[in-house]
């Protein structure tokens, strides 16, 4: 089984050998490498988990592997999930983890195992249109300046309706309209659930937020991501739709409902960190950049609280 210490040596440029994880299931049904890994992190919903394997093992698209890592460990009910659509899948793996790794090592563990040209994570409660692998793959493979592609966003409420959102589009060619846009928003890290190349996957990274959110990682990706962009474009395709199951449709990060004076000084210093990040990340790679970042960042940082104070003011709250 996966040897927990791995837990504080993980980050996102981290390669492990698949084969040496100890999977406890693991079933090949293609022959030949396959180009795409899927990563589904997972922690006891089997449930759920059958939705995603589901929209997976329905893919037009049929060069990929499945990596099911698992943070309840040899959890039956899910080794029984896998083992149920493991026939319509190309090749499919199950790494139970030796303790509860949490989400965001669960999720860079599924990236350090990819020996794949492109990679992807699919939440355990998600799902996929038929012809997403097929689409988005086809999109970078025509054009290798994008770093990702991503295709349209469906939220769906609890009953399982769902409707078509709008996401903001990352595909400019000019690295400062790119990161400018981003910056000042509306947020949306949508793109982080579309094919990504992996080797730009691994050259990003996320430093963590200060006092009092040291411990906090809500909306890690939208720095994460920050990264990519400063890599290249994203492709988007009004062709596949990616499909998140989610109770609320308010991310925690712009939306801010917390309570009490101390959570909602924490949001607003969570808000600070994010900003400063982005001109962290900036200076590192492209300072000249900065010209555009910072400027982009007091423009995103004032929209956002306005956004808070409005939509507080509204709810009488």
């Amino acid at each position: 089984m996966t040897d927990i210490s791995r837990k504080q040596d993980l980050d996102w440029g981290s390669v492990l050998d698949i084969h040496s994880m100890r999977p406890s299931f693991h079933q090949k049904n293609l022959e030949g490498q396959p180009l795409v890994t899927v990563g589904v992190p997972t922690y006891k919903r089997p449930d759920t988990i059958r939705r995603a394997l589901s929209s997976l093992a329905a893919q037009s698209f049929r060069n990929f592997v499945v990596i099911v890592s698992d943070n309840a460990g040899d959890d039956e009910n899910t080794l029984e999930a896998v083992r149920e659509f493991a026939d319509r899948l190309p090749e499919v793996y199950l790494i139970p983890q030796h303790d509860n790794l949490g989400a965001i090592p669960n999720f860079q563990f599924a990236l350090a195992c990819a020996e794949t040209r492109y990679f992807m994570w699919l939440a355990d409660d998600d799902e996929i249109s038929a012809n997403y692998l097929e689409v988005l793959v086809s999109l970078l493979e025509d054009d290798h300046d994008a770093v990702a592609a991503m295709g349209e966003w469906i939220m769906a409420d609890e009953s399982g309706n769902g409707e078509k959102r709008w996401q903001r589009k990352n595909s400019s060619r000019s690295l400062l309209v790119r990161l400018g846009r981003y910056i000042v928003g509306p947020s949306d890290d949508t793109f982080f659930y579309g094919v990504h190349r992996v080797e730009n996957l691994r050259k990003c990274g996320f430093d963590g937020y200060f006092y009092p959110n040291a411990g906090v990682l809500t909306n890690y990706c939208y720095v994460y991501l920050f990264d990519q962009l400063l890599q290249g474009p994203v492709k988007y395709s009004d062709r596949a739709q990616w499909t998140c199951h989610t109770q609320s449709t308010t991310k925690s990060y712009t939306a801010a409902g917390s309570r009490g004076v101390k959570a909602k000084l924490g949001t607003l210093t969570r808000r600070m960190n994010i900003h400063y990040l982005y001109a962290k990340k900036t200076a590192r790679v492209m300072p000249q950049a900065l010209a555009v970042t910072i400027p982009a960042s007091v423009a995103g940082f004032a929209r956002e609280n306005l956004s808070f104070v409005l939509g507080r003011f509204r709810r009488g709250k």
